[in-house]
């Protein structure tokens, strides 16, 4: 009997052992998924069907993959959705998903990141209002549509990239995400509708470019510590008065006989200011054009291993180039891996200001690819690579464009080749692969490879 119960013990102990050994070596054990299901609004699935599949580990990972559209609402099969809203902490949206649903993720209070990994066209309206723990989110570049009350009351959102592509920023989009102080707008943005950054207290400085058309009343009422407005547009027309009244604003910048200044002036706004024609910095001539332009030659990079400092050009508000004699550039540490990177710009006399660019690397794609046919399916290939990767994804589809409905693997970083047996037979099918890399909690990739074209097998 002594001898069965210290062999138990010894059992128990060879087991605690190997367990400290395991955990000793770094070995990392997967989050269990606890919650699943698939989403449709309708109650057929076939190939035309919007539908979204979900998964939620126990750490408060939200995994969210499909085609097209992302559908939140009834439950078609597994749990529902709505019942596990306080327990997520991270969202995926995987490739495949090409808009954000209305609603979507609204108080959803315990979000803190978000990982947009596929071709998002729209942000749906309401689709993370009352999202007060959200601090980061990365915005791909296809991005084109914000809806109304997208990030209302996005408490604890610092920074966010708007892309160049889109052109409206509606009204409440960014309202009362009082954390928000990182965010330049694009080129290509015409129209700023009312209260969209209503009480936004930590922006100090506002440049409203010269392709803007309206900016709504209130848009950037109530935001306290807000001091300098720069307006480039001739033609910009306020639809009421956008700022605060009664705070730190002390000037208001805008072209001598412009819209805005008839309309600022008219009332009495004792703020106005004319570009080009304020006392510089320092004192000295009152006829030097500010700095209005500042660009970067290259804003993305494929991964090479080298450091990339992209040249950096600032134009007067003529138009003119100022000699790099008058500011100073300051690249972030690294400008080396897969990353975001930024570029500090700042004035010298007779200019002032300062100016924050961004610029990406991503990871360099795939090389030496080829796609051969097999029965129902296709090999693909590859050269291995390794640095600055997490992986690979390869994509096929019916159609040259690669929408809609196309299906896509993700693939380990070790592989140099990938098969896919369960296409139709006799049938054409385009296919490509990129690469993949995280890096501080958003997702890079390469470009994807030229397509290849195969006819599966019988």
């Amino acid at each position: 009997m002594k001898n069965k119960k210290w062999a138990v013990r010894l059992m128990l102990l060879a087991v605690a052992v190997t367990a400290i050994v395991i955990l000793g070596t770094g070995t990392v054990f997967a989050d269990e998924i606890v919650a699943s299901g698939t989403m449709s609004p309708s109650t057929i699935i076939n190939e035309d069907t919007l539908v979204t599949d979900w998964t939620l580990t126990d750490t408060g990972i939200l995994t969210l993959s499909g085609n097209g559209e992302m559908y939140v609402g009834r439950a078609y099969s597994g749990d529902n959705y709505s019942d596990y809203k306080d327990k997520f902490k991270k969202v995926i949206i995987e490739n495949g998903i090409t808009s954000i649903y209305d609603h979507a993720f609204e108080f959803c209070k315990n979000i803190e990141s978000v990982d947009i990994q596929g071709d998002i066209t729209r942000v749906g309206a309401y689709a993370f209002s009352n999202c007060e723990n959200l601090k980061k989110i990365n915005i791909p570049d296809t991005l084109k549509e914000f809806d109304q009350y997208s990030f209302l009351r996005c408490t604890s959102l610092e920074a966010i990239n708007i892309p160049d592509g889109v052109t409206a920023i509606p009204h409440n989009c960014f309202a009362i995400c009082e954390s928000l102080k990182e965010f330049t707008l694009p080129e290509s943005i015409t129209d700023i509708d009312y209260q969209a950054f209503y009480g936004c207290n930590e922006i100090t400085e506002l440049e409203l470019g010269e392709n803007i058309q309206k900016v709504g009343s209130s848009s950037f009422a109530d935001c306290g510590k807000l001091e300098k407005v720069t307006v480039w547009g001739k033609d910009t027309e306020f639809d009421g008065y956008p700022f605060p009244y009664d705070l730190k604003l002390k000037s208001i910048y805008v072209y001598r006989g412009s819209v805005v200044d008839k309309y600022l002036t008219e009332g009495g706004n004792e703020l106005v200011r004319y570009i080009g024609e304020e006392e510089p910095a320092g004192g000295g001539s009152t006829d030097v054009s500010p700095a209005k332009t500042f660009k970067l030659a290259k804003k993305i990079y494929a991964y090479n291993g080298n450091v990339r400092h992209p040249k950096v050009t600032v134009k007067d508000a003529d138009g003119k180039v100022i000699a790099s004699d008058y500011y100073t550039v300051k690249y972030s540490k690294g400008c080396k891996d897969v990353g975001t990177y930024k570029v500090t710009i700042k004035m010298k006399e007779p200019y002032s200001g300062k100016k924050i660019l961004t610029f990406k690397i991503n990871p360099a794609k795939p090389t030496r690819v080829s796609v051969s046919a097999i029965s129902k399916g296709f090999t693909i290939k590859w050269k291995k690579q390794t640095e600055q990767i997490d992986g690979f994804q390869v994509r096929w589809s019916l159609k040259a464009s690669m929408k809609p409905n196309s299906e896509s693997k993700h693939i380990r970083k070790t592989r140099t080749s990938y098969s896919y047996k369960k296409l139709k037979a006799n049938t054409r099918y385009y296919v490509q692969i990129r690469t993949i890399k995280k890096a501080n909690s958003i997702t890079y990739y390469s470009d994807w490879t030229t397509k290849k074209r195969i006819k599966a097998k019988p």
